[in-house]
């Protein structure tokens, strides 16, 4: 059996047998309050359930205080014990158990004893040479309830002694000196004497009946002289609960009762007040139980026990398994249903996926390896200067640079590998062919491409975007450029006039006395270019087959520059440009060597 714990209990029974019938008291606690909820009597004899009716008429009873008769008791009062706190401490009740443990009969168990403090004397006489006491009482296990105090089981139960009861009640009325109570049934009795100095308590085990009256009186008589009193009546025989003197006021749970409501239901009443008493040196006298009572354990232990079972333990164990592979198992065949109805196609969609992994594949191949070829081609174009024609440039991933082409002359090209090597992005540039020739000097210049110089940003030395082609070739603006015809003809004929021979050789004849590039260029109706060029003859297949490497290269330069010049028709340029076209492409074809 386990007790709830004292915080939880908020409706509380308790019930004292006496002649046959039981008095029952229902008390609700709340915030150390007691409140009557219900007195009445029940008649074990009248069938079952009376206990059970009551609990469901009040919503329910969670801890049941019967009050044990005088016969099945032990008790002892002692001095309270100096706590220097009044006795009202926790300490006060600590020291009480002790006591209780020592003083008591060592063949009755711990549960059977309870200790607590009693001040029945208090506010009787102005309360003169009165002080609170310790009450002892014990339990023997031979002493059982009988079937009237039983009454059925209907919640957790503990006992309290009809002693301890009395001395709550004179307390609860205002205190007496003396109270006693006969058991009709067996005519023991329980007496109690509170005297200016001294406070005494007796249970004493008499006949019943007219048999045991004179026994009586003489047992409250010694106990009156024990306490310091005077003598009194005793008993008259009518009456099972007796004060002396009799209250005549008593307010009980909020209430003044009356002297038979007091008879009646005064000693339950006195028990489930000791309990709701808030110091625990009072309520201590509410701890009497038939049965060991089983300590409620913590939540965890108590988990822990309720996991043990090796049933549950196996149901445990499979559902986890069922969980753990179950539900990820689960959650993946929904994932696969909700993508079938997304994609109705599952071949067109991992032909896609193949096809995308190859192109991501490729993209991060070509992020890893490759140059990027028109950003060096650029740099290249921004490095040469003017006066260089370049014929190829050899870029190959991972690989050196190789120019090839023609200079005006061998400064120009010391300008283009000096510009080269300025960029940083080449680096060991070289120039392993050098060989002038008439109509100029024809170069191959080799470079690398530097550590981190294929991403480079360089700033190109020539702006080819700053003139146009016919500029640079002709060093004069187009016809028509600035203002009307005639003002583009004035400007054509004063630039002519100030023009002088270039002192660069003529890649026609060699001659340093050539005329420049500008006096080749036309201007105007009045310019007769006609007259000063000199159209070269056909040139068959077989000749040009025929031609070394130099020869295709003059070849090559020349018509290029003729068909160039203004005054030559349109038949005959296309002739020279592919003469010239098909020269170059012999003069490749040799490597360098002629025939």
């Amino acid at each position: 059996m386990r007790l709830p714990n004292r915080d939880r209990v908020k409706t509380v029974a308790a019930l004292h047998s006496q002649g046959g019938v039981v008095r029952a008291v229902v008390v609700g606690i709340e915030d150390g309050e007691a409140t009557l909820k219900a007195a009445e009597t029940l008649h074990p004899g009248a069938g079952p359930g009376g206990l059970t009716t009551l609990a469901e008429r009040v919503g329910g009873i969670d801890l049941v205080i019967r009050v044990l008769p005088p016969a099945m008791t032990v008790a002892r009062v002692v001095a309270l014990p100096e706590t220097g706190e009044g006795g009202s401490s926790e300490g006060t009740a600590d020291a009480l158990a002790l006591m209780a443990e020592t003083d008591l009969p060592s063949a009755v168990p711990e549960h059977r004893r309870a200790a607590g403090m009693i001040n029945p004397g208090r506010g009787r006489g102005g309360g003169a040479g009165r002080k609170a006491v310790g009450l002892l009482t014990a339990w023997p296990e031979s002493a059982g309830l009988d079937a009237a105090g039983r009454m059925g089981r209907v919640s957790p139960e503990v006992a309290i002694s009809e002693v301890a009861a009395v001395a709550v009640l004179a307390q609860m009325v205002g205190g007496v000196e003396r109270a006693w109570t006969v058991d009709r049934a067996t005519g023991a009795m329980t007496v109690l004497a509170a005297g200016p100095e001294k406070t005494v308590v007796r249970v004493a085990r008499v006949p019943a009946g007219e048999a045991g009256l004179e026994m009586r009186r003489s047992v409250i008589a010694e106990t009156s002289k024990a306490a310091g009193l005077g003598a009194t009546a005793g008993p008259t025989g009518t009456a099972w609960l007796e004060m002396d003197p009799a209250p005549a006021s008593a307010r009980i749970l909020g209430q003044t009762r009356s002297n038979e409501w007091v008879e009646d239901f005064g000693l339950a009443a006195a028990a489930a007040m000791a309990f709701a008493d808030a110091n625990p040196a009072v309520n201590g006298l509410v701890g009497l139980h038939e049965i060991e009572p089983k300590a409620r354990p913590p939540v965890l232990q108590r988990m822990s026990e309720w996991l043990g079972s090796p049933g549950r333990a196996a149901a445990i164990v499979g559902v986890c398994i069922v969980a753990a592979v179950g539900i990820p198992i689960g959650m993946s065949m929904a994932k696969v249903r909700l993508l079938e109805r997304a994609i109705p196609n599952e071949a067109e969609l991992r032909a896609a996926v193949a096809q995308d992994e190859k192109d991501l594949a490729f993209a991060k191949l070509l992020r890893e390896k490759r140059w990027p070829m028109m950003k060096l081609l650029a740099d290249v174009a921004g490095a040469c200067p003017e006066g260089i024609n370049i014929d190829t440039v050899e870029l190959g991933q991972g690989e050196g640079v190789s120019i090839r082409g023609l200079a005006e002359d061998t400064d120009k090209l010391s300008t283009f590998r000096e510009r080269l090597g300025q960029t940083k992005v080449f680096s060991d540039i070289a120039l392993p062919m050098n060989n002038p020739k008439i109509e100029g000097v024809q170069f191959q210049l080799t470079a690398k491409v530097a550590p981190g110089g294929a991403t480079f940003v360089a700033k190109p030395a020539e702006d080819w975007a700053a003139r146009t082609l016919f500029e640079r070739m002709y060093h004069e603006k187009p016809r028509g450029s600035t203002g009307s015809a005639a003002g583009a003809a004035r400007t054509d004929r004063s630039a002519r006039s100030d023009r002088r021979p270039s002192t660069t050789p003529s890649r026609t004849n060699g001659s340093s006395g050539g005329s420049s590039r500008a006096e080749r260029a036309t201007t105007g109706a009045t310019a007769k270019p006609a007259e000063k060029v000199v159209i070269p003859p056909p040139l068959s297949d077989a000749a040009i087959a025929r031609l070394s490497r130099d020869d295709a290269m003059k070849e090559w330069a020349n018509r290029k520059k003729v068909a160039g010049q203004p005054g030559v028709d349109e038949a005959t340029r296309r002739r020279l440009m592919d003469e010239s076209e098909k020269a170059r492409a012999r003069m490749l074809s040799q490597n360098g060597g002629g025939q």
